[in-house]
């Protein structure tokens, strides 16, 4: 035995106590390595849960952009389509319209066209009832011309008798 044995030996518990540290110490870097596992494995999983959740939020903004790719042609689309719509409607009521205004103008002609054709026939009846009119006036005169000759000729041919 040496000098450091034996001392130690003689002493007995200072032996015993860096034993027991040095036991202690092996713990505690045990516990730590332990610590340490968890720490790793528990990185790790958050490492795995944050790529997914990457991957997830990568899905979502290609699909958002798909989406938003859609509804863009979807309005364009519809734009067109209401354009084309509109467009068809405006043709539609420049048609309807002037298919009124001919009508209108058709109907405006017939009418003047009559209008003209009953001024026409209410000439000739004014005419006719003007040469009834003279007529009856000559043919009125005419018998009490007639009438009063008749009556002279009557008190002529009594102021004969009584003579």
């Amino acid at each position: 035995m040496n000098c450091r044995s034996s001392s130690a030996v003689q002493d007995g518990g200072q032996p015993t106590l860096l034993t027991s540290r040095v036991d202690a110490l092996q713990d505690t870097v045990q516990d730590l390595d332990r610590q340490m596992d968890s720490v790793n494995v528990k990185t790790d999983t958050f490492e795995t849960t944050m790529a997914a959740i990457h991957n997830q939020l990568k899905a979502l903004k290609e699909s958002s952009d798909k989406m938003t790719s859609q509804v863009t042609r979807l309005e364009l689309s519809m734009n067109s389509q209401f354009t084309e719509m509109k467009a068809h409607i405006t043709e539609m009521g420049l048609r309807i319209n002037s298919r009124i205004d001919s009508r209108f103008a058709k109907m405006e002609s017939s009418i003047n066209k009559m209008d003209l054709g009953m001024n026409s026939r209410f000439q000739d009846m004014n005419s006719r009832v003007a040469e009834l009119s003279s007529d009856m006036i000559m043919n009125y005169e005419l018998w009490v011309q007639r009438d009063d000759a008749e009556e002279r000729q009557d008190l002529h041919q009594k102021w004969r008798h009584c003579e």
